[in-house]
C-alpha cells in the first residue's frame, strides 16, 4: 500500500459515486487541457 495507491483508490471511488466532475475537483485538477485526468 503507497500514498499514491490510496490517492487513486479514493479517487476512482469518489468518480464512481459523485461523478468525474467531482472527482477531478477533488484531486485538485483545475487545468481543463491537461492530460492528468483525461479518460
Amino acid at each position: 500500500m503507497s500514498v499514491h495507491w490510496l490517492r487513486h483508490t479514493t479517487l476512482t471511488w469518489v468518480e464512481r459515486r459523485f461523478g468525474y466532475g467531482v472527482a477531478r475537483a477533488y484531486a485538485g485538477h483545475t487545468d481543463k487541457t491537461g492530460p492528468a485526468t483525461t479518460t
